[in-house]
């Protein structure tokens, strides 16, 4: 809903007044972002999560006798591989809508083939698409029947790669974007996912017999609170940028207004003591904030 909203409100499903490539194409591409965003962090969140259950919140072995944390590890990597797998074909689509979007066209155009074959080769935005897409599928293969805690660590990594393959294809779209500016904005979509991925993925993982869910998110909990401090301070620099680029723009203002609130909210859920993040009635209230920030940021993205 809040896409929705946020779509209507900063006009970015409205019909061009030039080549229009049709409703399926303005409302798809919001889409298609949505759920590729919400896809791949989940996957990435998960990959951590895999990497991190083993150990307590010095780096140290756990006791699996004790807390069997070992056992969750293919849990969590096997719901990454369904997740990634998701995400892979949320961008495929991402590219396509995209490509349809910048040029005016329908889906239904006859040479729409040809023309993208050409535009994942031969353009910088599109190759850097492309390898986006081919490794968030390196992460589904993969991770399908990994039950290591390192391959995870690996596979998270190639994970944050594929985010900064999409941030340089949409850089590759904005000339006047700088090299700083680029990596600001990687920071800030690789901290959102990272927040937003754990958070789900501490729903889904299943805990164990004689596991305490504070505990589950000790190792967590540090990494969290500067995961949100990357969010705030790179989202101020390209909130700041994006409010003097269109300072009269209602639309701006309220969508960068709204995702700051969201922002301050899931701070505040996990300030004092980040482990309450892992309580049942703090996992879900942050996970829908954490979801509706991702969704504004994605209005965001796509509005000009």
């Amino acid at each position: 809903m809040a896409v929705v909203a946020g779509t209507v409100a900063a006009g970015a499903a409205a019909p061009s007044a030039f080549a229009d490539p049709g409703a399926g194409v303005r409302w798809g591409l919001p889409a298609a972002r949505l759920v590729g965003d919400l896809a791949g962090s989940l996957a990435l969140g998960l990959l951590v999560l895999a990497a991190v259950l083993p150990f307590d919140s010095r780096g140290h072995d756990r006791d699996t006798r004790r807390w069997p944390a070992r056992r969750a590890v293919p849990s969590a990597v096997a719901a990454a591989c369904a997740a990634a797998v998701i995400w892979t074909l949320a961008l495929l689509a991402r590219v396509i809508l995209q490509y349809a979007a910048t040029t005016g066209q329908g889906l239904s155009a006859p040479d729409l083939g040809t023309q993208l074959a050409s535009y994942v080769s031969q353009v910088d935005a599109g190759r850097w698409a492309a390898a986006a897409v081919i490794a968030a599928g390196l992460v589904a293969i993969a991770a399908a029947g990994t039950t290591r805690a390192g391959t995870a660590t690996g596979l998270a990594v190639l994970a944050l790669a594929a985010l900064a393959a999409l941030t340089l294809s949409d850089a590759a779209g904005a000339p006047e974007r700088s090299l700083i500016m680029t990596v600001v904005i990687w920071l800030h979509v690789a901290g959102a996912a990272l927040v937003v991925g754990v958070l789900g993925g501490l729903l889904l993982v299943p805990s164990g017999s004689g596991t305490a869910e504070p505990d589950r998110a000790a190792p967590l909990g540090r990494p969290a609170v500067w995961a949100l401090a990357v969010i705030g301070s790179t989202g101020a620099v390209s909130g700041g940028l994006a409010i003097a680029a269109r300072p009269g723009s209602v639309a701006t203002w309220s969508l960068l207004a709204v995702t700051t609130a969201a922002l301050a909210a899931l701070a505040f859920l996990g300030w004092r003591r980040p482990r309450r993040w892992a309580r049942r009635w703090a996992l879900p209230a942050a996970l829908g904030v954490g979801a509706v920030a991702v969704g504004l940021g994605v209005v965001l993205a796509i509005t000009s």
